[in-house]
């Protein structure tokens, strides 16, 4: 280990260390702190900005302008709002949580496809995700054991007490966001071509998978199990056989009866339609009394501004009587009605451009058809680009797996 370590430091330049180190520790930090996430992302910047030559950061850049500017329009939709929101401070904060939507994609996209190993990216991502489960885990151990009768408060390990938000309290996370992090690392290894290696060591295979899948069902992430439904029925349709068949219907029936038998992460699904077949699930009626009030005050083709924007919201659940929602000030839970309340129709067109336009590019095989899934299904559950994380997962994945899709030739060719 220690001579890997000197054999690649005496062989590469050290902007090339500081970028390839800077991106490794932003990727193994995505799902702890987003202060400790944030101060990684600034490694990776300084190191890009000293590995990349001028002038092949412009030829790259005319290569993958599309998406740089489509980055670049969306981020400016939320500068125009300020011209006719009343609260000006927020709406401020809103374009200083949301100015790495340009810098993310802007730096990545003017790299050679060459400079990023996908390997290494979702190795990191594991170590990243096993160093949470570990720190959760040992807070919820330490818990049970400074209980009284400890062995009795085991039994709710799986229970709502230690799963969702309780379950990642210590590292101040979000359990939906760390829950497609996870999907995510799962379709990786399970599916990419740089994983193959590691797919025939079955042992190896187990010692991830389970105690990943086991963390994964005390998120109690809907979105990241109907995602994990939606990934294994595209492929078993892709290749339809009486062995297949036996293994999704396998996989189907394991999840179900897991996710019935989580407490709380079956009490969420039972929550989402009723046995008549209505749906029942809360935030569905929250985005019909915002459309509603959007609608009613003539707001819909420029939004009101990310200032004016909660007190819509307030307005929009008293009408709705989601009280709790009011209290907790909640935000849409939804990404593209969040863009539509805050800057209109336009950023939503901009947001839905950028998954067309990722599909196109990618032909959606391999990772890009779970990063695919994933945000699609995320950003309909989620107001992603309303935290910090939410941002740098979305324009760091979206940017590094549009890159590594292009053809070997592309560059080259236009070189």
């Amino acid at each position: 280990m220690k001579n890997a370590i000197k054999n690649y430091i005496a062989c590469n330049s050290t902007p090339k260390i500081i970028f390839e180190v800077g991106v490794l520790l932003f990727v193994v930090t995505l799902p702890l702190s987003t202060k400790m996430n944030t101060l990684m992302l600034w490694v990776f910047f300084a190191g890009s900005l000293q590995y990349v030559p001028l002038e092949d950061r412009i030829l790259n850049f005319k290569i993958n302008r599309v998406p740089i500017i489509l980055f670049v329009l969306l981020y400016f939709t939320f500068v125009f709002t300020l011209l006719y929101t009343e609260n000006i401070s927020y709406g401020l904060r809103k374009l200083e949580k949301g100015l790495t939507l340009i810098l993310i994609p802007l730096c990545i996209l003017t790299h050679n496809k060459k400079d990023f190993n996908v390997k290494q990216i979702f190795s990191a991502l594991g170590i990243g995700i096993f160093i949470l489960m570990i720190i959760c885990w040992y807070s919820i151990f330490q818990i049970i054991a400074e209980n009284s009768r400890p062995w009795e408060q085991a039994k709710y390990f799986f229970q709502w007490v230690y799963a969702s938000f309780n379950l990642v309290k210590p590292v101040d996370g979000h359990p939906s966001y760390i829950a497609v992090l996870m999907f995510l690392f799962l379709g990786a290894i399970y599916k990419g071509a740089m994983f193959s290696a590691l797919r025939k060591h079955k042992l190896k295979m187990i010692l991830i998978t389970i105690p990943t899948l086991i963390f994964l069902l005390q998120l109690s992430s809907r979105i990241a199990m109907i995602a994990l439904f939606c990934l294994v029925i595209i492929y078993f349709l892709k290749s339809v056989t009486v062995k297949n068949t036996i293994l999704v219907a396998l996989v189907v029936f394991v999840l179900g009866m897991l996710s019935y038998q989580f407490d709380f992460l079956g009490r969420k699904f039972d929550k989402m339609v009723d046995a008549s077949g209505t749906i029942k699930f809360e935030r569905y009626q929250r985005w019909s009394n915002i459309l509603e009030t959007l609608n009613d005050e003539d707001s819909v083709f420029f939004g009101v501004g990310y200032g004016d924007a909660p007190k819509l919201y307030e307005r929009a659940y008293l009408k709705g009587k989601h009280y709790k929602a009011l209290s907790e000030n909640y935000n849409a839970h939804n990404q593209f009605i969040e863009l539509l309340t805050g800057s209109g129709i336009l950023a939503v067109g901009l947001f839905i451009y950028l998954f067309v336009l990722f599909a196109s590019k990618t032909k959606l095989k391999g990772i890009a058809l779970h990063f695919f899934i994933a945000f699609l299904l995320f950003s309909i559950s989620e107001s992603i680009l309303e935290r910090s994380q939410g941002v740098f997962m979305f324009s760091f994945l979206f940017s590094v797996v549009y890159i590594l899709k292009q053809k070997p030739t592309e560059i080259e060719t236009t070189a």
